[in-house]
């Protein structure tokens, strides 16, 4: 009896060291999500990089990083905007400006902005990191 004790208290040894192995193997994703991008191959270790990139396809964003610091002064959090796609020429997707990031960048000598644009609707045939042109009132960028 003894003995039947010892490998069952061996097994349930085993079975933690096995379902801990499973938990330090599990990627686990901050978001739910679509899986967009997998940066690993069978039995690769994930490193500090990004192993998967998960993508939430229920909320999409166009952003614009080129209005320079004397275009975006005339730009506001709600102002109209349009999206153009090289991929879909004649297609046109409104939406409004949802963000306007506070700090500017220094590209070449200019100071550029950053504006996000949520769309009022989607289609399903675009496609993260198109490239797309951004009419904000009267203000475009790319």
């Amino acid at each position: 009896l003894g003995g039947a004790a010892a490998r069952v208290r061996g097994a349930e040894v085993s079975l933690k060291q096995a379902q801990l192995a499973l938990e330090k193997a599990t990627l686990v994703s901050p978001i739910a999500g679509t899986v967009a991008q997998l940066n690993l191959k069978v039995g690769e270790v994930p490193g500090a990089g990004a192993a998967v990139v998960v993508a939430d396809l229920t909320s999409w964003e166009i952003e614009t990083e080129d209005l320079t610091e004397l275009s975006v002064v005339r730009v506001r959090e709600g102002d109209p905007a349009t999206a153009t796609f090289d991929a879909l020429p004649g297609f046109e997707l409104p939406g409004t400006v949802s963000e306007i990031k506070p700090l500017g960048e220094n590209r070449q000598g200019d100071i550029v902005y950053t504006v996000v644009v949520r769309p009022d609707t989607w289609d399903e045939r675009l496609r993260w990191n198109m490239t797309a042109s951004v009419r904000i009132g009267g203000e475009a960028s790319q």
